[in-house]
């Protein structure tokens, strides 16, 4: 047996579905095979619009081929069973559930072909239509991050990771693409894109007995959070596990202000802490450092780039608080950090070349941007044992971002306050 297994496990070890027709069928069987379910390893679940793109391919997809495709409009993936559009995600649900299978890795893949990639050829003409319908109005429409929110709520999985971004998008050589419509390239009607792939990704532990929440022994998070599905990510990661370590969060808006994260919640423990968020979303200064209060005996590392702070805030009052309330960091990251009513650029921080001490330079890197005359730090990094110190000393030097030239502008540390306005 175990010489066939090595016969089969490539074939099996990992599973792509659509979860329509007949694919929910195979998956369903294989599902039932006491043997074969065993060595699937990772299970993919994506459409077919990946073999349906030149972009992926190198070729014109066939217009005669079956394909099965998510139906969609502008607004998603249409599920109502009633219309006939049903994804057969509940079927999954049970099957994972009951650990008929048990894989260690499982992704969901939005493959989304930009438009004109189908103005290559009738063949594509045509496949748009298949692609992109008018869905009947019984039809529910969803995001992608519903379908996973349904596997971590009804799956009985065991996450110890989970990625939600962007995806990779394999390219094909185009060579033989552009020589066979080189009519459509002369005439100015052809042109092609790389696509928009979404995908949400989960390491399992492959412990299906388990008794817990499904995110409850997760680990390491990396997630680009939009305002639909922020929240139920967010409570997954701050509020229901205890183990989390690593987390890489950009969140994006437009969010009521700092309405975004109950620190009053957050129980995770964390060791490295990566922040970004969109121009239209902000955190006030309380709920930052109180998120960070929960971590203030683990913490090493942070990471803020592009994070507003909110009401009447200040990066000055909080990089020290930061400083002496999280007494392990020994790494720091900061980049391009604004605060409301200071206008839409950046904070700066004049004069940190020399009101930094010398003995806490060691470590320390500088990143300059811009115009020889109007020089700005765009990051400031940090790793070694005095961290705390650094971060202090930051705070001293902040003042509000300005078009102003560098050479006009004062630090307002005590080193050089006596050469300020301030």
């Amino acid at each position: 047996m175990r010489d066939i297994d090595e016969i089969l496990r490539p074939f099996f070890a990992s599973r792509t579905t659509s979860l329509i027709d007949s694919d929910l069928e195979k998956l369903q069987s294989l599902s039932e095979d006491q043997h074969l379910r065993g060595l699937v390893k990772k299970l993919i679940i994506e459409d077919d619009s990946s073999q349906l793109d030149a972009w992926t391919t190198g070729k014109i997809p066939s217009a005669t081929a079956t394909y099965h495709i998510w139906p969609r409009n502008e607004a998603g993936i249409g599920l109502g069973s009633d219309a006939g559009l049903g994804v057969g995600i509940s079927t999954l649900a049970r099957i994972l559930h009951e650990g008929l299978l048990r894989p260690t890795q499982l992704a969901i893949r939005n493959y989304r072909i930009p438009a004109h990639n189908h103005q290559l050829s009738p063949e594509t003409d045509h496949i748009r239509e298949t692609i992109v319908v008018e869905l009947p109005e019984s039809a529910e429409t969803v995001s992608l991050t519903s379908l996973a929110e349904d596997l971590v709520d009804c799956g009985n999985l065991d996450i110890i990771s989970f990625k939600v971004g962007l995806g990779e998008a394999p390219c094909a050589d185009l060579g033989t693409l552009f020589d066979e419509n080189e009519q459509r390239c002369e005439e100015g009607r052809f042109s092609i894109s790389s696509p928009s792939v979404w995908e949400i990704s989960f390491e399992l532990a492959g412990i299906h007995d388990n008794q817990e929440l499904s995110c409850s022994r997760l680990r390491t998070a990396h997630a680009v959070l939009e305002p639909d599905s922020a929240p139920y990510w967010l409570e997954q990661l701050f509020y229901n596990t205890i183990r989390l370590e690593t987390s890489s969060l950009c969140v994006r808006g437009p969010w009521p202000s700092d309405s975004w994260l109950d620190a009053r919640r957050v129980v995770a423990k964390l060791v490295e802490l990566e922040l970004s968020c969109s121009s239209h979303v902000g955190i006030s200064a309380h709920n930052l450092l109180a998120t960070l209060s929960a971590s203030k005996q683990s913490l090493k590392r942070i990471r803020f780039n592009d994070v507003r702070l909110v009401g009447n805030s200040s990066w000055r009052e909080v990089f020290p608080e930061i400083a002496s309330g999280c007494q392990s960091l020994v790494s720091f990251s900061i980049g391009r950090l604004h605060e409301d009513g200071k206008g839409e650029l950046p904070i700066k921080f004049p004069g940190i070349k020399t009101c930094i001490p010398q003995e806490y330079r060691p470590g320390l890197r500088l990143l300059e941007k811009g115009h020889v005359y109007n020089r700005r730090m765009f990051r400031v990094d940090y790793e070694g044992p005095h961290a705390g110190k650094v971060l202090e000393n930051l705070g001293l030097c902040v003042v509000a971002g300005t078009p102003d030239e560098i050479l006009n502008e004062k630090c307002s540390c005590p080193v050089h306050r006596e050469y300020t306005s301030f």
